[in-house]
């Protein structure tokens, strides 16, 4: 789990949205479906369940939104996480 979460926390440093979606299975536990909102304290914007190994894509309507809502923000939030300047003296220094 704490892996999933730096990925999050990872993801978010780059100002991309990040949704989270786990695959609910039949022998899945309502407990354990709700682990995953977790994620949203760490920076996921929308954390969903969907069941699209049951219905194929009639159960994945409830990502798709997810994924539609979270990339339709008109605002452009993407950042690189190191200066391009300092990336290419690197760059340059290692050639």
């Amino acid at each position: 789990m704490v892996y999933y979460m730096n990925i999050i926390e990872n993801a978010s440093k780059f100002g991309v949205p990040v949704v989270v979606c786990v695959n609910r299975f039949a022998t899945d536990t309502e407990k354990e479906l709700d682990l995953i909102l977790i994620a949203l304290h760490y920076g996921a914007q929308r954390a969903v369940v969907s069941i699209h190994w049951a219905q194929g894509g009639a159960g994945a309507v409830v990502l798709a939104e997810a994924l539609i809502e979270a990339t339709s923000a008109p605002t452009n939030d993407f950042k690189y996480t190191i200066s391009l300047l300092l990336y290419f003296i690197k760059l340059s220094i290692l050639l």
